[in-house]
C-alpha cells in the first residue's frame, strides 16, 4: 500500500512495506531538504521488510556491528543513543579484500569493496574505514576529492547521464530537442535522448570534468528510460546498451572506472564485461538481487542500497531483509535514508 505526500509541489512516494523505488536515485540537488521534511513529518516507521508488523527494533548508535550478507543476525547497537539525526557508522575491522587493483591506470574494484554514498552534500566524515566514496561530481571540488584520496579512499563521482536537470551548471548546453518527457514527480527534470550527439558530447565533457577533479570512477545514473515509457522518446533497452557502452569506452579511455546504475534488464555477460561495478537500489525489496550476482561471479562489486525512512529505530526484520536476502551474497550493501546523507548501516 502506498501513499503520496506532496511537499512544495513535490510528490514523495512512500511504500508502507518498502521504500518506493522510482528507477533512479532518491536524492535530487535542491530538493533533498524538502524530501527530508516530508519524511520527518510522517509518523509511519518504514520497514524494508515485507512483514511490517514486526515490532522488534534496534536503536542505532554512532557505532554499529556489521553483518555478513549471509547472516541472519540483527546488528548489535549501543543503547546510549535513542534519537539521532545522523548515525555515522564505522567498520569494526579493516577489510582484507584487495579491491584496488588496476590495469592501464584504471581502478578495478573487486567484489566486497566497502563504500559509502553521500549525495545530499559533501560528506561530513572523510575518515570512515571504507575503500570508496560515491559523491556528486558537481557538488564536490577537486580539493575535496583530493582529501578523500589522500586518506586512501577511491572516489566515485555521480552524475545523471540519462536526465536533464535544470539546476546543473551545464544545463544551458542542452537543446530543446534533447529532452523527452518530464520525470514524473520531479520538477526540473526530463528524460534525455541518449542517442543525441549533443547529449553524448555533454556527457563526454562531464567525464572530462571527473578526470580534472581527480575522480577514480563515474556513477552515471538514469540509464533506464526504456522502463519509463521510453522517456517519451521511444528509447528501448538496445539504446541503453549502446549508451552504457559509449560511456564506458569514453571513461576507460580517460583512465576512469565506470559502473552500471540500476537498469537490471540490460545486465548480460557483455555488459558485465564492459563496466567495472554495479550500483543498485532496492534489489532486496523488489526480489531482484539474483540479476546482480553476475557481477559477483566476475569478481566485480555490487554497491547495493536498501532504503529506510527511520534512522533512529530500524527493525530487526528490516535489517535481516536488507542484509540477509537470498542472492545478496558478496554484495557491498548499505542501509541508507532516502536523502543519501552521511547516515548508514553497512551489512
Amino acid at each position: 500500500m502506498r501513499f503520496a505526500k506532496h511537499v512544495a509541489g513535490l510528490s514523495v512516494l512512500v511504500d508502507l512495506a518498502v521504500a518506493y523505488h522510482t528507477g533512479h536515485h532518491y536524492y535530487y540537488k535542491g530538493r533533498w531538504s524538502q524530501i527530508s521534511s516530508a519524511i520527518s513529518t510522517t509518523s509511519t516507521t518504514l520497514a524494508i521488510s515485507e512483514s511490517p508488523c514486526e515490532s522488534t527494533s534496534v536503536p542505532l548508535s554512532t557505532t554499529v556491528s556489521f553483518i555478513p550478507a549471509s547472516s541472519t543476525a540483527v546488528p548489535t547497537a549501543s543503547p546510549t543513543a535513542s534519537s539521532l539525526s545522523i548515525a555515522t557508522a564505522t567498520y569494526t575491522t579493516s577489510s582484507t579484500a584487495t579491491p584496488t587493483g588496476s590495469d592501464s591506470g584504471i581502478w578495478r574494484p573487486s567484489a566486497g569493496t566497502t563504500w559509502q554514498i553521500v549525495l545530499s552534500s559533501s560528506p561530513k566524515d572523510t575518515a570512515l574505514n571504507v575503500q570508496a566514496y560515491d559523491i556528486d561530481l558537481f557538488d564536490n571540488t577537486a580539493a575535496t576529492i583530493k582529501t578523500f584520496k589522500d586518506a586512501g579512499h577511491k572516489v566515485i563521482c555521480y552524475f545523471s547521464a540519462g536526465t536533464f536537470e535544470d539546476w546543473r551548471e551545464d544545463a544551458e548546453s542542452f537543446q530543446a530537442a534533447d529532452k523527452g518527457s518530464a520525470m514524473e514527480g520531479w520538477a526540473g527534470e526530463w528524460w534525455l535522448d541518449t542517442n543525441s550527439p549533443n547529449v553524448r558530447a555533454i556527457m563526454a565533457k562531464r567525464i572530462d570534468l571527473a578526470v580534472t577533479k581527480g575522480c577514480d570512477a563515474i556513477d552515471p545514473d538514469n540509464m533506464d528510460a526504456y522502463g519509463n515509457n521510453g522517456g517519451g522518446l521511444n528509447l528501448q533497452s538496445a539504446d541503453a546498451i549502446n549508451y552504457i557502452n559509449y560511456l564506458a569506452t569514453i571513461a576507460h579511455s580517460k583512465g576512469l572506472a565506470i559502473g552500471l546504475k540500476n537498469a537490471g534488464a540490460i545486465v548480460s555477460p557483455s555488459i558485465v564485461a564492459a563496466v567495472d561495478f554495479a550500483v543498485n537500489e532496492q534489489c532486496a525489496a523488489y526480489s531482484e538481487c539474483s540479476t546482480w550476482q553476475a557481477f559477483i561471479s566476475a569478481n566485480k562489486p555490487v554497491f547495493a542500497i536498501e532504503y529506510t525512512t527511520s534512522t533512529t529505530d530500524v527493525t530487526s526484520a528490516s535489517m535481516n531483509t536488507a542484509c540477509s536476502t537470498v542472492n545478496m551474497a558478496g554484495f557491498s550493501t548499505l542501509l541508507k535514508n532516502m536523502i543519501l546523507d552521511d547516515w548508514l548501516i553497512a551489512c
